[in-house]
């Protein structure tokens, strides 16, 4: 019995190399600071990520909007506006009709069976024929213009390009 107590008051006599609890506070304080700026770090560059493809994701839905209104009014022989909100652009070459649909948060796009959808958000559509707005529909149109809402207002026109011949009125010759 006397050796087991002197080896346990050898081990208390004797100095052991340890961290003290002050020590080990300081150490997790430090360590869960530098923790927390690491996620805010993260957490700032996924939110700056995430904010970019959304803005990269709108513009192009927008170019692609714009391109495809654009190529789609130069090739159709007539455009109509339908109602306030809908145009038909008609007659266009291996196509056929295309229908354009301007809702708020988005504008759809009908060639067929296929639909397109475009996530631009969008507020007064005009619908103009020879730079006046047409006040009765169906009627046929020139020329689009609507306001793009993103963080700052853009004003987006479109206008079907004519040629000379195009614009002269013809009556037929009346000789017998």
């Amino acid at each position: 019995m006397r050796k087991e107590n002197t080896w346990s008051m050898s081990l208390i006599s004797r100095r052991i190399n340890s961290f003290s609890l002050v020590e080990m506070l300081i150490v997790l304080v430090l360590s869960s600071m530098v923790i927390s700026i690491i996620y805010l770090a993260y957490y700032n560059i996924t939110t700056y990520q995430i904010n970019l493809s959304r803005k990269q994701e709108a513009m192009h839905d927008l170019s692609s909007l714009y391109f495809l209104l654009r190529k789609d009014m130069e090739r159709s022989e007539t455009v109509y506006a339908m109602s306030p909100v809908d145009i038909q652009c008609s007659q266009i070459t291996g196509i056929g009709t295309v229908q354009y649909v301007f809702f708020e948060e988005d504008i759809i796009r009908r060639q067929g069976t296929v639909m397109d959808t475009f996530k631009c958000r969008i507020t007064d559509p005009h619908f103009m024929w020879r730079s006046k707005d047409i006040e009765k529909f169906p009627g046929k149109i020139d020329e689009i213009t609507f306001t793009l809402q993103t963080h700052q207002p853009v004003k987006v026109a479109v206008f079907k390009q004519y040629d000379v011949a195009s614009r002269v009125e013809t009556k037929r010759d009346t000789l017998p």
